[in-house]
Order: structure tokens, then sequence, then C-alpha cells
């Protein structure tokens, strides 16, 4: 997994302690298995919404990682499997579909007309390839010369 992956797994679980103990008067050290099922799940995801104020795609990040977890689980421990189930179950929330702003052409053809203006062609190129492709700049920056067909 990548490292930002592990990082928000990471949170997730730790955010998961801190409401066991906050508002259920579980110490860390003496939750077991049992204790966690998909109400305590969806009480943790609404107690995040409320108290940390957090956006539904954090949300919904935060439960992807949980229920990798009882995935895992679900496969090591077939004791497990109603739990884990319950949880893998539970829907990522819905939310708005917010839209993703863009150049138009006009503003495409200014943009293109300044670099070629100011001979960026460094910096029209990568402009270039970030339009033709719809390439995002981190795919583009992860591109190796292998990666290239120049025939």
């Amino acid at each position: 997994m990548s490292h930002n992956t592990v990082k928000s797994y990471t949170t997730a679980f730790k955010l998961l302690l801190d409401f066991l103990y906050e508002e259920m008067g579980m110490n860390p050290d003496r939750i077991e298995c049992d204790d966690i099922n998909s109400e305590v799940i969806i009480e943790y995801l609404e107690w995040m919404e409320k108290t940390r104020n957090i956006s539904i795609s954090t949300r919904n990040q935060r439960l992807a990682a949980i229920k990798s977890f009882y995935k895992y689980v679900s496969k090591k421990s077939p004791s497990m499997i109603y739990t884990c189930s319950s949880i893998i179950g539970l829907d990522a929330k819905k939310g708005s579909n917010r839209m993703i702003a863009y150049l138009d052409m006009d503003q495409i053809t200014i943009l293109i007309e300044y670099l070629k203006e100011y001979r960026s062609m460094k910096e029209l190129l990568l402009f270039s390839v970030l339009y033709e492709t719809g390439a995002r700049v981190s795919e583009l920056i992860s591109i190796h010369v292998s990666d290239l067909r120049l025939d």
C-alpha cells in the first residue's frame, strides 16, 4: 500500500480507539473483537461527522479502512464471520456530486498564447501533455522514459 493509504488507515483506527474510549468508556487495551460490531461502527461514523465535522468523503474513507481490516479478519478468524460480514456490508454514505471546474477553450487558448509569448516551452509542453491526455499532474510526474512509445 502507498504511504498515504497506510497513514489514512492508521488515522481511521486511532480515531476508532479514541471513540471507543471517549464515548463508550472502553479502555483500548481491554477491547475484545466481540466489542466492535456494525452498530458500534455506525455510531463511530456518526460521531466523527458530528464532533470532528468531517466530510462525507472522509467518512467513507474511514469506513473503507475498517471494512478492509474486517475482510482480513474474516479470512483469518472464521468464528468472526457474522460480525465481519455485518461490518463489511455497511454502505458508504451518499453525498452530493460537486461540479468539476475546468478551463473552457477561450481560457486554454489564452494560456497557450501566454506560454508561447514568454517562450515557456517546458511549461507549454507540460500543459499540452496534460490537456491532450487528460492526465493528472501526479500521473504525469510518475511517467518514465520506458513508458513512452515514440513509434
